[in-house]
């Protein structure tokens, strides 16, 4: 039981966080096999249909234009040529716009490789750790049965908040590879004014989730200074043993024990939020 104590601790308080380092990763580099799979989706199935709407619009607005002129050549021929310009923009916006969506993405992952958002590992202190270990060596039988039971449950938090970090960190792979395949349809839309907010609102989904990644870098990286640091007098702070029995010492402490995992759940979850307000789509 003591060694199974020292690792619970262990584990609750330090370590890697799992898949935050896959945030730098662009989707070719990711998963290789899902970036083509999409890509031919995109290419031999979205953008045929994506021609074909943007070919249907165009003739509804040269249609609409041409019932318009009312025998004046001159404005008519500008009528036409500025719809015929548009839609050549948007046929190449809708070509090539998985390369569109590179450049999205190229930015963000800019900012995920800067140094600055490196380094998410909370780096246990030396004389928590000792403490723990003093206090588990300390402890009889009983007190080691008590301190398993109350260990427990930030234990577990724990393990489910670190295991919320690789299942969100994958949803938004997920989410970008899913948009991506759809990507020339939306660009489709932008042609006319009463389709535009779905080609708009498609675009700004897709700088939602790329900054996804960042917002979750960031608060990994807060928690790890919140919890790796703590000042004295914070919730957040072990105080010493002293002389009390272990039990009663960790019960005395349990609040930071017990706050750390939940703050690291509400941080991750919550850096949804951040992203969606960035885009205004909060």
């Amino acid at each position: 039981m003591n060694g199974a104590l020292k690792m619970m601790v262990q584990i609750l308080f330090n370590g890697d966080f799992a898949a935050i380092s896959d945030l730098t990763k662009d989707l070719s580099t990711f998963n290789s096999n899902a970036h083509w799979f999409v890509r031919g989706i995109a290419n031999g199935a979205v953008f045929p249909v994506a021609v074909a709407v943007l070919s249907i619009v165009m003739m509804i607005e040269l249609n609409n234009k041409a019932s318009h002129i009312e025998g004046d050549h001159q404005t008519g021929a500008k009528l036409i040529f500025g719809v015929i310009f548009k839609y050549i923009i948007l046929a190449m916006a809708v070509r090539n716009a998985s390369k569109l969506l590179d450049g999205i993405r190229a930015v963000v992952n800019a900012i995920l490789s800067n140094w600055r958002l490196s380094g998410a590992k909370v780096s246990l202190q030396s004389r928590t750790l000792s403490q723990f270990n003093d206090a588990i060596d300390k402890a009889d039988t009983i007190d080691q049965v008590g301190m398993l039971i109350f260990l427990l449950i930030p234990f577990l938090i724990g393990i489910v908040a670190k295991g919320s970090v690789i299942i969100i960190v994958y949803m938004r792979f997920a989410e970008l590879y899913a948009l991506s395949a759809f990507a020339p349809l939306p660009f489709a839309f932008l042609a006319n004014d009463e389709t535009k907010p779905m080609g708009t609102g498609f675009l700004k989904k897709y700088v939602e989730v790329c900054l996804h990644g960042a917002c979750i870098m960031v608060a990994a990286l807060l928690y790890t200074r919140l919890i790796s640091t703590p000042e004295k007098g914070s919730p957040l702070y072990i105080n010493d043993i002293g002389d009390q029995s272990p039990l009663n010492w960790l019960l005395s402490n349990y609040v930071p024990v017990a706050v750390g995992p939940v703050l690291l759940m509400m941080l991750i979850f919550g850096a949804g939020k951040i992203a969606k307000a960035l885009v205004g789509n909060g």
